[in-house]
């Protein structure tokens, strides 16, 4: 097992292959856990550095996790000045032999012989018998060669054949005997000389003992320490050879692999990385030809027996491979392909996550792996753990310093960005420094045309050059479309990235592919959660993968150069703001204050309009020479303090009107708004608005008159709408019955007469229309009816009515209807047709001589269902003065006094007919010079239509349509009238062509 320490002896690092050693987890021994748990009586913690000496070789008996004691024999070797690796060999075992070894010589049975000078063996005791299987009658006379293995009888009888001059003894002597079953005895002997009476050599007594277990465990600890001597050698060679930064993992991997194999006689070792879909080998050596391969693969799909027992951390000793279950699934292919007889599996977990295996494999023939070969594969496995927890801290390392180098780039940046006001400067100064840092080809800026929905590039910045270049001008008004999904994540505010060739939009694939990229990496630049602009990083020489370093790092450029543009922006804002609100604030017709939520509100900041309001000027508030409570009227001083505190207390907004005394001592009413200003939960200050409503206050008995006026005038409309009524119906017989009359036959001057009260009654009726309307208008009872129109009828009937008039003073009357005219308008019919027939009136009653036309033009279609018409009536009359042009339209008012007596009527005709177009949301427009004529037109936003029926009924009932010669009816009928006027009781009927009043 392999531990690594600091001078305290605080453990850093401990392989897994302990927990089969000592029991304990990796993780339990951490720190001084280790020696806690292991009760080793001989740590010293940093004492054992003063007299250390590299490669010291040491035993320690150490506790185990179920309470028995091991002996580990250790090795150090110092990393460096405060890191020591040490690796550890359970020894345990071989002390147990030697303890056993040495019982054995101790109680061990003999086999005692006697040999005579010719060699033949003369006694022998049954210890001998029974160790050698031979009867006393089939060993006695026996040379004792005869029981010696041939390799070892010259050996022998050398020995025998020296004979000491004193009396010394023999010196000992081991060699294998030959057992009657064929099997092998060693034993060590030690040889006395026998001497007779006399003294005489007469033979040897020899004292054997059978030393063939302790015999086989030298043979096996020989080969054993051969073995760990080897491992341990490699285990130092690979710890201590120091590898270059520049060297990467793949490099020391293979040093490692070949190093093992060579060293230890393994056919094949790789290392095999953990990938999800199984494993992949990263590296293979061939003992036998000497060379590595890679790119081998094993399909966890196809066999999950296998990786289950590699995911329990378990290493797989398979002797014989077709054998072992754990590698059942791996003889239908794997190893009759290769030649695999038996395999030693270790996998290496980094965080306890597996990341790969070690393997060892012997070919063509079988190899038995013992205890030694599976640690020294752990010991292996951990070397390589900490060369690829090496390799990554290594890319870490690279990575955090590249990343610091981008930051350090960005916060270089970021301080010019705060003192930088262009935006131009900002993105100037990073897109340079930031396209070296990350080695991209090309860096851009692109903006965004939120009408448009466009990118256009303004910054472009080539590596080759490493320069700013002028934009590129076919990337110009780009569509943001173009770009696909691409664009979908930007306005999204999610940052890009892609190999060009793998980006699934044909028509962003193509774009990109014939700009030369080969990498791309977008970032959105958002300013107040809105889609600004974007960063394109690319590389055109290689497929880049980009980095989660490389493009968080990015993403917090664009967020910076956000922030700077943004807070660019708001500081224009607030420059503007701040600005607009001393030009409000100066400006508005009142004092603006901010208070102190102190005795006296003492003020923070006044507006210039304190001034006007008081008489003192502002520093004197603002000093505190003087405090504006000072100035409240003494009646409301309590009563306004004690509220104004109460509606703070409660932190509700205050409204006050009350007096103060100005600095001339005249009374002011003032109306006061506030609030009060929270911070961290307590009032701060606050703020509001004076306001000087003495005005106001002067002011509202005045409203208060004329809110009664109002009332009455409303009144008297309801009085004349109603009188004019009452006035009509009686006007209605007299006009009536006067016509009927003037169809009998009068006299000449009854004729006159009667045509004279027929006149008067006509202008009477149009005078109490005309204030029957005005009156109307002003209690507000008129409504329009909107309905579909013919709008040829309506001119056609409204010429009709004044072309009788017109014809009597000779004028002709002309109806002009553009072809773009609509066919049918949406209008009121009726009240159209009284501002028409007012003007044309007007028209024939102020013209002697000359032309009346009526101009309808389309002067705008503002879509396929309304329009803009232009109505126009235009005169050859008297003209109208420059300075009467706006009095006319003012209701009971002509142009001058002659007008009126020259004309006559009341002068409400184009004050009603402006009041009716008003609720057409039109007007009255004049153009008119004097002795030349007048123009009155009116414009109207009309619903219409151009489709016609073939037998469509026309709404408008006015038309004029020629009298029917049809008779109905020759029978007599009875007509039945319900009239509730008396003078309509009387119906005229006609009989034989004569008038016959009956009164019903």
């Amino acid at each position: 097992m392999i531990l690594t320490t600091n001078k305290k002896g605080e453990v850093s690092f401990c392989s897994e292959s302990i927990e089969s050693i000592l029991g304990y987890s990796a993780s339990e021994v951490l720190g001084l856990e280790y020696w806690r748990l292991t009760e080793d009586p001989e740590f010293i913690g940093e004492a054992y550095h003063e007299d250390y000496v590299d490669d010291r070789l040491y035993i320690r008996k150490l506790k185990c996790k179920n309470g028995d004691y091991k002996y580990i024999q250790w090795k150090d070797k110092r990393y460096s000045e405060d890191i020591l690796i040490g690796i550890g060999q359970d020894v345990t075992e071989q002390i147990k032999i030697q303890n056993q070894y040495r019982d054995l010589i101790e109680s061990a049975n003999d086999l005692i012989t006697e040999i005579n000078f010719e060699g033949k063996i003369i006694y022998v005791n049954p210890f001998t018998e029974k160790a050698l299987g031979y009867s006393k009658e089939e060993i006695f006379s026996n040379h004792y060669t005869t029981f010696i293995r041939t390799d070892y009888i010259d050996v022998v009888k050398e020995f025998y054949e020296y004979i000491p001059e004193d009396n010394g003894d023999y010196p000992d002597l081991v060699f294998p005997m030959i057992k009657k079953n064929g099997d092998t005895i060693w034993v060590t002997q030690k040889v006395t000389i026998k001497r007779d009476k006399f003294n005489k050599k007469t033979g040897f007594s020899v004292i054997a003992r059978d030393i063939t277990l302790i015999k086989n465990l030298e043979i096996e600890h020989f080969e054993r320490a051969s073995k760990i001597k080897i491992h341990n050698q490699v285990i130092k060679d690979l710890t201590s050879k120091s590898y270059s930064n520049k060297e990467g993992f793949k490099s020391v991997l293979k040093n490692i692999l070949q190093k093992v194999a060579t060293n230890c006689n393994i056919n094949r070792t790789s290392y095999w990385s953990y990938i999800p879909e199984g494993l992949k080998c990263e590296s293979i050596y061939y003992l036998n030809s000497n060379r590595f391969e890679k790119h081998f693969f094993v399909d966890i799909n196809q066999h999950p027996i296998y990786f289950k027992a590699l995911e329990t951390g378990q290493q797989i000793v398979a002797s014989d491979v077709y054998i072992n279950k754990g590698t059942e699934e791996l003889c239908y292919n794997y190893f009759p392909k290769h030649n695999i007889k038996s395999l030693l599996d270790t996998p290496i977990f980094i965080n306890k996550k597996i990341v790969g295996i070690l393997c060892f494999e012997a070919v063509d023939t079988k190899r038995e792996w013992d205890n030694e070969d599976i640690n020294f594969a752990r010991s292996i496995a951990d070397l390589i753990a900490i060369a690829i927890e090496a390799q990554m801290r290594n890319e870490a390392e690279k990575k955090l310093t590249y990343k610091s180098d981008i930051l350090f780039e960005i916060n270089k940046n970021t301080e010019k960005f705060l003192l930088s006001k262009n935006q131009d400067e900002i993105l100037l100064g990073i897109v340079s420094t930031i396209g070296n840092v990350i080695n991209a080809s090309r860096v851009s800026y692109f903006e965004f045309d939120s009408k448009e929905i466009s990118i256009s590039q303004k910054i472009r910045w080539l590596s080759e050059t490493n320069s700013i270049q002028s934009p590129n001008p076919f990337l110009q008004n780009l569509p943001l479309k173009s770009l696909g999904i691409i664009g979908d994540k930007l306005v999204e505010n999610i940052p890009f990235n892609s190999i060009v060739r793998k980006i699934p939009n044909t028509e962003t694939r193509k774009l990109l592919e014939g700009l030369g990229s080969k990498s791309i990496l977008f970032t959105p630049i958002f300013i107040k959660e809105t889609f600004y602009g974007i960063l394109i990083f690319d590389d055109t020489s290689k497929e880049r993968e980009w980095t989660f370093d490389e493009i968080s790092s990015l993403e917090i450029l664009s967020k910076n150069i956000s922030f700077a543009l943004e807070r660019n922006i708001n500081e224009t804002i607030i420059q503007e703001s701040e600005e607009k609100f001393r030009l409000l604030a100066d400006n508005i017709p009142g004092v603006v204050y901010l208070s102190n939520n102190d005795e006296t509100f003492s003020k923070i900041y006044l507006n210039d309009q304190i001034e006007k309001l008081t008489g003192y000027p502002k520093s004197d508030f603002i000093d505190g020479k003087k405090s504006f409570l000072d100035l409240v009227h003494p009646d409301e001083i309590n009563n306004i303090v004690v509220n104004q505190r109460a509606f703070i207390k409660q932190g509700k907004p205050f409204h006050f009107i009350y007096r103060i005394i100005k600095k001339n001592g005249e009374v002011a009413w003032i109306e006061e708004f506030g609030d009060a200003i929270h911070k961290d939960g307590e009032i701060t200050s606050i703020e509001g608005i004076f306001i000087d409503v003495t005005e106001r206050k002067l002011a509202e008995n005045a409203i208060k008159d004329k809110e009664y006026a109002e009332a009455a005038n409303r009144a008297k409309s309801e009085f004349l709408a109603n009188m004019s009524h009452e006035i009509r119906t009686p006007l209605n017989g007299i006009i009536g019955f006067t016509e009927l009359l003037m169809n009998t036959e009068l006299e000449s001057i009854q004729k006159k007469y009667m045509d004279t009260v027929n006149q008067s009654a006509n202008s009477l009726m149009e005078v109490i229309n005309n204030i029957l309307d005005f009156s109307k208008i002003e209690s507000g009872k008129i409504e329009l009816i909107i309905e579909k129109n013919n709008t040829s009828d309506i001119a056609n009937q409204v010429i009709s009515l004044i072309q009788h008039e017109a014809k009597r003073k000779n004028l002709n009357v002309n109806l002009i209807i553009d072809n773009n005219v609509p066919i049918y308008i949406w209008v009121d019919y009726i009240r159209l047709k009284q501002v028409l027939i007012n003007l044309l009136s007007n028209a024939v009653k102020f013209t002697e001589k000359g032309n009346i036309t009526l101009e309808i033009t389309n002067e705008e279609t503002k879509n396929l269902k309304n329009a803009k018409l232009k109505f126009s009536v235009k005169d050859t009359g008297i003209g109208i003065k420059a300075k009467n042009q706006a009095k006319i339209f003012e209701a009971f008012s002509q142009e001058d006094a002659s007008t009126t007596k020259r004309f006559g009527g009341t002068g409400l005709g184009l004050s009603i007919s402006n009041q009716l177009l008003s609720l057409m949301n039109s007007k009255l427009e004049l153009e008119s010079k004097i002795g030349i004529g007048s123009e009155f037109l009116f414009y109207l936003d009309v619903k219409y239509s151009n489709e016609t029926k073939k037998y469509e009924q026309r709404k408008n009932k006015t038309e004029i349509q020629k009298p029917s010669e049809n008779v109905i009816s020759n029978n007599n009928l009875t007509i039945f009238i319900v009239e509730d006027n008396k003078i309509n009781h009387c119906c005229p009927i006609k009989n034989n062509g004569i008038f016959i009043f009956l009164y019903l």
